[in-house]
């Protein structure tokens, strides 16, 4: 009898093990062929929730949208923190695989890699990045967000000929996405006339920023501008309305961020924000679905900005053998978020609205 029952004990752990081995084998050769993208994205020390949502969009957008294509993709991951040190070690463990291209989320990472990616010539995509700058700075890089020189534009022509309102305060991020949009901001919003009563700075990872919101509605300003991410940018609408302020706020995208929303609720009712022309419903439904069913909600700006990455990522790699030059020929290319066309800096120049956050949460379109 025991005999027999190490005789199926074995047979057990042999088919398990076995079973195991077939799997991994087969997925090797899936992948042997498979287009290689590295993704330098904050797995850890940064917003979890936030990571979900992007690297559920890159592969469960390319697993949908691929299926019809010659070609498959494969995505590795490489945890960049969020820092320039942890990016720039994760892109270099990444550059030992050979992948095709990068994808790296946000501005920080994007500024710190800027020399390797002109070093190693890998066209990148820069996912949620802000900053007006960068790439004109590197003819590798390719951004699907909006820059913050279009959306300060567009930002403050509403503030100043729509709104009326000509003395703002401006509450930001104290790093190099809050100090780029500002800066943007203030040069065509005193262009138009419009006067900057007073900036406060406030760390992305603050709980506390009352004694600047206090100084900021010691000014009595019109309207308050914020720009940043972060826990310090939801701390900044809950206790400016704690203190009292029932005044108009300006923004960007950041407020429509579910892991924002979820926190400062109808305090963020109202708030104007300049962003892309963003389009869920014209998403892949098989996407849409699954998306839904991963994470619970429906896209918001960062799934989108990624799903994107994934569509421009596809048109490079049917436009050209060369993939750098395949992101440059990309011209009126339809995607949910509008017609893009890349100039020779990068700048995919995406339409852009003016929306309201409404109680619910959804961003109504107030101005085109």
């Amino acid at each position: 009898m025991k005999k027999l029952i190490w005789t199926l004990v074995i047979l057990v752990v042999v088919g398990v093990f076995g079973g195991r081995a077939w799997y991994l084998h087969k997925q090797a050769e899936q992948n042997k062929d498979a287009i290689k993208i590295g993704v330098v994205v904050p797995l850890s020390g940064f917003d979890e929730n936030l990571t979900n949502r992007i690297v559920t969009t890159l592969k469960v957008a390319t697993e949908e949208l691929t299926k019809d294509k010659p070609y498959k993709i494969q995505y590795l991951f490489e945890d960049g923190k969020y820092t320039v040190k942890d990016s720039i070690s994760a892109f270099n463990k990444l550059k030992a695989s050979n992948p095709k291209a990068f994808i790296v989320f946000g501005d920080l990472p994007a500024f710190g890699l800027r020399p390797l990616i002109n070093e190693t010539k890998i066209p990148t995509i820069a996912l949620a990045l802000g900053d007006s700058k960068l790439p004109a700075q590197s003819p590798y890089m390719f951004r699907v967000s909006t820059s913050t020189t279009e959306l300060a534009k567009k930002i403050a022509e509403f503030t100043v000929n729509t709104l009326g309102k000509k003395e703002i305060a401006i509450f930001k991020s104290k790093n190099n996405y809050g100090d780029d949009f500002s800066n943007e901001f203030q040069k065509y919003y005193s262009a138009l006339g419009g006067k900057v009563l007073i900036e406060e700075s406030y760390d992305i990872l603050d709980m506390d920023v009352r004694p600047q919101a206090l100084k900021i509605l010691d000014k009595k300003p019109e309207v308050i501008a914020m720009f940043g991410f972060g826990p310090g940018y939801t701390a900044a609408f809950n206790q400016l309305a704690e203190q009292g302020y029932k005044g108009d706020f300006i923004t960007d995208h950041s407020v429509t961020d579910e892991s924002v929303w979820k926190n400062v609720h109808n305090k963020a009712a109202g708030t104007y924000l300049a962003i892309g022309d963003y389009r869920v419903n014209e998403m892949n439904p098989n996407y849409l679905e699954k998306y839904k069913a991963k994470i619970g909600a429906e896209p918001d700006v960062f799934a989108i900005l990624s799903y994107v990455s994934v569509d421009v990522l596809m048109k490079a790699l049917e436009n050209k053998t060369d993939l750098n030059q395949g992101f440059y020929d990309i011209q009126n290319f339809k995607t949910v978020m509008g017609k893009l066309s890349y100039d020779k800096d990068g700048e995919p120049h995406p339409p852009m609205v003016i929306k309201q956050m409404q109680p619910d949460g959804t961003a109504k379109v107030v101005k085109e």
